[in-house]
């Protein structure tokens, strides 16, 4: 992607039965992509690992309770609105 990317408000496609909208993916780019999700109180999306990608969390609203098992098992981390949280693994 070497032109730039400005999504407007709404722009995504919706993941059925995700909860969560694509917002770029691989018609964009080859390298990353980005999903919105809303995240309710008590959601666990459980223990697992990514092994040719990292997770970044931007939080919007509210708070997110993080914990990742590597580099270091049992790393918790707490964001809140205007915090960035990265899972690597």
């Amino acid at each position: 992607m070497t032109d730039g990317l400005v999504l407007p408000p709404g722009a995504g496609r919706a993941v059925q039965g995700a909860g969560m909208t694509l917002k770029v993916g691989a018609e964009q780019s080859t390298a990353w992509s980005v999903f919105q999700a809303e995240v309710t109180p008590g959601f666990d999306v459980g223990a697992h690992l990514h092994q040719n990608a990292e997770e970044l969390f931007y939080i919007l609203d509210g708070e997110l309770d993080l914990l990742a098992f590597e580099p270091v098992a049992g790393t918790a981390a707490t964001g809140r609105a205007g915090s960035q949280l990265p899972a690597r693994g």
